[in-house]
């Protein structure tokens, strides 16, 4: 799978073969086959993908949109759609109102960053992406644990952790990180922008790929009510 682009189509989760066009959306198109496989079970109708539209060049989004890995080949062609970011991939949706949460393996991976982005960042795609007032995360480089958007603080974690669970709380602007395996919050920011946000992901690391993993538990785990 190299290129993707959008399908102009306004039914969620149509079948595949009921859809027209030459333009395929990815995303809509493996988030059908996925609720056709577990709609019998407790796992999500509609999860988290990630979106190969808006992956930088060094990125590779995997085959089901859930798995990220960092490529040192020389950067891969892609479409300049306005949707692609300069650094990272973005989530398949994303949040205005409600609470969400989303977990993230990222096992031995040694070069990641996690969080929410503004959906108008996008429009600074062709300046690097200086994503300073628009993206609110965490990352791990150089053995070191940071947070923040402007400034950067450094986090104490006790122990690697290996499942992250990214809970955004639209109403309360409060976007908080959780080391899932221990039950350990990382980190919690209470000033998010009440604009749309999407989900946030890189990596640099060659060592293994980020991950995204169905809830083992319900969002309560996280939330405060």
């Amino acid at each position: 799978m190299s290129w993707f682009y959008r399908l102009e189509c306004t039914k969620p989760l149509s079948k595949p073969e009921d859809l027209t066009g030459t333009l395929i959306d990815m995303v809509q198109h493996i988030c059908f086959w996925k609720h056709q496989l577990w709609r019998q079970s407790y796992k999500p109708q509609n999860p988290m993908l990630l979106d190969p539209n808006t992956a930088s060049p060094k990125l590779i989004v995997s085959e089901d949109l859930t798995a990220l890995s960092h490529t040192e080949e020389e950067e891969q062609k892609r479409p300049d759609n306005p949707e692609r970011l300069h650094i990272g991939v973005l989530g398949s949706k994303g949040f205005t109102t409600g609470l969400h949460c989303w977990d993230v393996d990222v096992g031995d991976n040694d070069s990641w960053a996690l969080g929410v982005v503004k959906q108008s960042a996008q429009n600074k795609r062709g300046k690097a992406m200086q994503l300073e007032d628009d993206l609110w995360s965490i990352y791990y480089m150089d053995g070191k644990y940071c947070a923040g958007t402007t400034a950067w603080t450094e986090l104490t974690v006790d122990q690697q952790p290996r499942i992250i669970r990214i809970s955004l709380n639209c109403e309360r602007g409060e976007l908080s990180f959780l080391d899932l395996d221990a039950i350990a919050p990382l980190y919690t920011f209470t000033n998010v922008s009440k604009e749309a946000l999407f989900p946030y992901f890189n990596t640099t690391s060659s060592i293994c790929p980020l991950r995204l993993c169905f809830p083992k538990h319900a969002c309560d785990l996280i939330a405060n009510d």
